[in-house]
């Protein structure tokens, strides 16, 4: 295997930048923007259920965001035709995928920094703790990753319209099995963890986040590795 070249890393970053810009660089932005559309509703109407629905579907939304850059750079880099490119870039494979993961890695910082920020609007007259907007954002960042860490390597693997089949169904599953584990959980188990989190000095939504980030951390160096393997072994 190669090693890390910041040159060519940065090489291929612009150039994936300009993949995810392929279908105009004002819908990418449109796209990121959109959590400001549900706190504006949500701060002009002064109701309290329209305020936690639009912090859903703030958070909602910043997390799945990393997950469709990614989708977005696969789709545009075929339906451009550009794929045979990176054959041709001086940027080995290793240094390619890395870049890749290194766009999804900003679009993810980029979309819980907004998404604190959307929160702090949406609730401000509670004056919430720094660790609960800490917490918040680390999770958002968390699920981000997580997300786009499962998506990458299917796209590495088959073509676009097949890749995208296979990512909304494993991201269904997985969605799935974590309502079905809540499900199965017993009363007494979830009442001892949710105490085990509400008494330790963080608080719930700060440990919930480390968690987050944890898992998140395992399972994109696992994603990048398969990613490797599987794009150094295909003909381009």
């Amino acid at each position: 295997m190669k090693s890390m070249d910041t040159k060519q890393i940065k090489r291929s970053m612009r150039l994936d930048y300009l993949r995810l810009a392929a279908s105009g660089e004002g819908s990418v932005w449109i796209l990121a923007l959109v959590p400001l559309a549900f706190t504006l509703i949500g701060f002009i109407v002064d109701d309290e259920a329209i305020t936690f629905g639009a912090a859903g579907a703030v958070t909602a939304i910043c997390a799945l965001y990393a997950a469709f850059s990614s989708m977005m750079v696969f789709s545009n880099e075929e339906t451009t035709g550009n794929t045979s490119m990176n054959g041709i870039v001086p940027v080995s494979r290793l240094n390619q995928v890395f870049a890749r993961f290194a766009l999804s890695f900003v679009a993810d910082a980029i979309t819980a920094i907004e998404g604190v920020l959307c929160l702090l609007i949406l609730f401000h007259h509670d004056e919430p703790s720094v660790s609960l907007f800490a917490g918040l954002g680390l999770g958002v960042f968390g699920v981000a990753l997580f997300l786009g860490s499962v998506v990458i390597p299917i796209f590495y693997k088959f073509a676009v319209t097949k890749a995208m089949g296979w990512s909304f169904a494993i991201l269904g599953l997985l969605f799935f099995a974590v309502f079905l584990i809540g499900k199965i959980m017993s009363d007494d188990m979830r009442t001892r963890m949710l105490k085990w989190m509400m008494t330790a000095k963080l608080g719930i939504v700060p440990w919930a986040a480390i968690i987050a980030i944890l898992v998140a951390i395992v399972v994109c160096v696992c994603s990048f590795l398969l990613s490797v393997r599987v794009y150094e072994h295909k003909e381009l």
